[in-house]
């Protein structure tokens, strides 16, 4: 979730570029605004890409690795847009590091205030996900998550193996207290921006999953667990949250169609999803 206005095409450049600088391995095929997404990206020609930038959610599509990468940057004065890469392959190692760094450099140019990283592998996890409200497509063998600003407004459903806190969540938790979280790794993206990583591989949402959620346990009671949904507590508790910036979930705007997330992910085989949302 980005709070940097990128209508402009002159931003939509900017995103793009960096899109294609450091994600090599997901270079997109097709592109649109609409269903079907079909146009053929040419990675020298991103002025003619550019053309249909008019503030509609923009899909960029890579058929051979199952990726759909959504970008929606907003209407009218709703000024939070958001960039979400849902991916599926098997193994994820090559692409993983670049994901990650898309990631860090997108928070940081464009303002980045929540987003994440994070494998959709554990039943645990679907069921959990589920209960706070977060946006599930399709089934347990192959699913997708969303998280809306409005969910944000309410709580903070998750940490997620990798997770961005921006500006407003720097101010709310505190600079050193985000410093001092007991995880991994806790990286500092710029002054008002952080990442931070609970274990060190992402396979263990499957191959370790209890290590994983004690670890993300103690992130959780170290923030402050009154910001964090709450099974026991349920969702219509009032949580803590941060006053957000005027803009921030005024216009009720969801820019993934679920039906074009199932016609993508449609497949017998079971390999892990990969959900980045900045």
């Amino acid at each position: 979730m980005i709070s940097k206005d990128i209508k402009p095409k002159k931003e939509g450049l900017k995103l793009l570029k960096l899109f294609l600088k450091t994600l090599t391995e997901l270079k997109p095929e097709y592109y649109n605004n609409v269903e079907p997404i079909n146009k053929i990206f040419e990675e020298y020609d991103i002025s003619k890409v550019l053309e249909i930038w008019d503030g509609s959610p923009f899909y960029l599509k890579q058929k051979r690795n199952r990726m759909l990468s959504i970008i929606d940057n907003g209407k009218k004065n709703y000024i939070f847009g958001a960039i979400s890469i849902h991916y599926k392959k098997k193994t994820l190692d090559n692409e993983l590091h670049q994901i990650k760094n898309f990631l860090t450099k997108s928070s940081k140019t464009f303002t980045g205030e929540f987003g994440y990283i994070h494998s959709m592998i554990s039943e645990s996890e679907f069921n959990f996900e589920y209960e706070a409200n977060v946006s599930i497509y399709s089934n347990f063998k192959n699913p997708t998550m969303t998280i809306t600003s409005f969910v944000l407004k309410k709580y903070i459903p998750n940490l997620y193996w990798f997770t961005i806190l921006g500006p407003t969540y720097v101010n709310f938790f505190g600079k050193e207290r985000i410093e001092e979280t007991p995880c991994f790794k806790v990286i500092k993206i710029s002054e008002c921006c952080y990442g931070l990583q609970l274990t060190e591989n992402l396979m263990d949402l499957k191959n370790n999953f209890e290590y994983f959620n004690q670890i993300r346990t103690k992130a959780k009671t170290h923030l402050g667990t009154s910001a964090f949904f709450d099974l026991k507590l349920g969702r219509d508790y009032k949580y803590s949250t941060p006053d957000f910036p005027l803009g921030f979930a005024e216009h009720r705007n969801n820019p993934i169609n679920p039906e074009d997330l199932e016609k993508l992910f449609k497949g017998k085989r079971n390999k892990s999803v990969l959900i980045v949302k900045t």
